[in-house]
């Protein structure tokens, strides 16, 4: 290192001699006035016998500006220029100010869409507003003084309470008497099986159906026929009552797979039998939300695909004269969905012993499958993919690829459905966007070591509710756009396809700043 700081002088001091034994003709001494104004030295000498390089160089060097500090000398020497000074400030403020007014005019210009969206709801919606303010405000002068201090004093408690906090405590002592309520029904449903198990399946059932006859006969008709017969009862009892309270479900699951996991990320503690005990039954009651959520969205889509398929063969017509009312139809929505009738429990329990020869299979404890339970092509399939894997011919990344292909097999045969016309490919779409998943999801039920499958598929059916919903909104105007349903069909599958996990895409995109948390299957 010391040999290479020594030879360096050297070496630059050869190499300027050797650069002025060449260009002895082109040396000319610098006065002031050339330094002054960077004036560069004339060449003498031919052209020829300067280097080709050497010329390419000094007409870059000297026709490239350069700060020098040599041009700025007369500005340091001389005395301030305050009259240049305020004109440069001047010049800076004014560009300063037309640089915001063009950001100005470019956000106005960009808003205006927004602004004028706004303004004509706001124009459509403001009379509504006002003439219903106005009728609440006649309609409250109207009562007597003391029906008014009532009113008053009624709004003035309810800010307190939610101030207070009482409402907080009266969802939780709400909580605690559900709780109560359902487990001394379960012990009055315990208590009648030991006498009669077909009474304790029918007498429920039978209490509300005995109270939907008897309702139109004693209830008022206001009641029948604006809240029981709407369609707007049945549009929530359909979609967004399902929607909303699968949503709360999927978010409480996931608050608790998150805690149990920073649970598990902390240093070991002592665990007792009860906390032990207390997980488990907190994990239990978790999955048996999940499994009912899934039972009922069984039944949902699987009602979604037979309509469709019945309607193909059967004339409009007919079907328009067995439509049924909305009032039932309002009655059994709801008693599928009431926790204490558990209807779609019932009727998935109807529907899976159809499948029960093709999907029972004998696990053991803890969600393992039995060994000894397994058929021999299974296991040598499974020997085969662990030898290849082992030779590195093929990774574990194009396994699961080929395992979810493989999973979706019968899915993918839906494909046949976009070469057929546009009314068999919408009975195509019922049959692959909610048929085949309802039977993936009765074999997921009955294969319990498959519990992350649970998530997957209730994240499928809360992101094609909305789909379908949105779909069927605007499917009288734009079903006679050519390709509608083949669109229809390519998207349902890209949800539901674990390789392409569109569904999950959607719903964390969608809904997770909102109801639920990231998470992934």
């Amino acid at each position: 290192m010391i040999w290479c700081q020594r030879l360096a002088p050297i070496l630059l001091l050869n190499s300027l001699a050797s650069a002025t034994d060449s260009n002895e003709e082109c040396v000319k001494e610098w006065d002031i006035e050339d330094i002054m104004h960077i004036n560069p030295p004339i060449c003498k000498a031919a052209s020829f016998v300067q280097p080709q390089h050497e010329i390419m160089f000094r007409s870059f060097y000297f026709d490239t500006p350069k700060f020098n500090l040599s041009n700025h000398m007369p500005d340091y020497l001389s005395d301030i220029n305050w009259e240049a000074l305020w004109t440069a400030f001047h010049h800076a403020v004014v560009g300063s100010m037309d640089c915001i007014m063009l950001w100005i005019r470019f956000y106005h210009l960009a808003f205006i869409p927004l602004l004028r969206t706004i303004s004509v709801m706001t124009d459509t919606l403001l009379p509504h507003a006002l003439s219903i303010a106005q009728a609440l405000g006649q309609m409250l002068l109207r009562l007597e003084w003391y029906y008014q201090v009532l009113i008053g004093m009624t709004i003035l408690f309810a800010v307190v309470i939610v101030r207070k906090g009482y409402v907080q405590a009266a969802k939780a002592r709400y909580d605690v008497f559900i709780s109560a309520f359902r487990q001394r029904y379960r012990a009055f449903l315990t208590s009648l099986s030991a006498k009669s198990r077909l009474a304790m399946l029918s007498i429920p059932h039978l209490l509300y159906f005995g109270a939907a006859c008897g309702l139109p006969i004693y209830a008022p008709k206001f009641i029948l026929t604006t809240m029981l017969s709407s369609d707007l009862m049945t549009n929530m009892l359909l979609v967004i009552l399902p929607l909303i309270r699968s949503i709360c479900v999927l978010r409480n699951y996931r608050n608790k797979s998150t805690k149990g996991s920073s649970a598990s990320a902390d240093p070991v503690q002592r665990m007792t039998r009860s906390s032990v005990r207390k997980g488990q039954s907190f994990k239990n009651n978790e999955l048996c939300a999940l499994e009912y959520e899934l039972r009922f969205w069984i039944v949902w889509s699987l009602g979604f695909c037979v309509k469709s398929i019945t309607s193909l063969f059967i004339p409009s017509f007919i079907v328009a004269y067995i439509k049924p009312s909305n009032y039932w139809s309002n009655f059994i929505l709801l008693w599928l969905q009431i926790p204490v009738m558990r209807g779609s429990s019932m009727l998935y329990y109807l529907i899976s012993r159809f499948y029960q020869p093709r999907t029972t299979t004998q696990w053991i404890d803890f969600g393992q499958v039995d060994a000894t339970n397994l058929q021999p092509e299974s296991t040598d399939r499974n020997l085969v993919i662990r030898t290849l894997m082992a030779l590195s011919i093929i990774s574990e990344r194009h396994i699961s690829i080929l395992q979810d292909v493989w999973s979706q097999g019968p899915a993918l045969c839906g494909l046949i459905f976009l070469f057929t016309p546009g009314f068999i490919t919408s009975r195509g779409c019922y049959i692959i966007g909610f048929g085949f998943p309802a039977h993936s999801v009765i074999v997921t039920l009955h294969r319990r070591c498959q519990t992350k499958r649970y998530e997957w598929w209730l994240c499928y059916y809360i992101v094609l509710a909305g789909v379908e919903y949105t779909y069927y909104a605007v499917e009288q105007a734009f079903s006679w756009v050519p390709l509608f349903f083949h669109v229809k069909l390519l998207t349902l599958l890209w949800l539901q396809f674990p390789y392409f996990q569109g569904a999950q895409r959607l719903l964390d995109r969608f809904y997770a700043n909102v109801f639920i948390r990231k998470g992934g299957v």
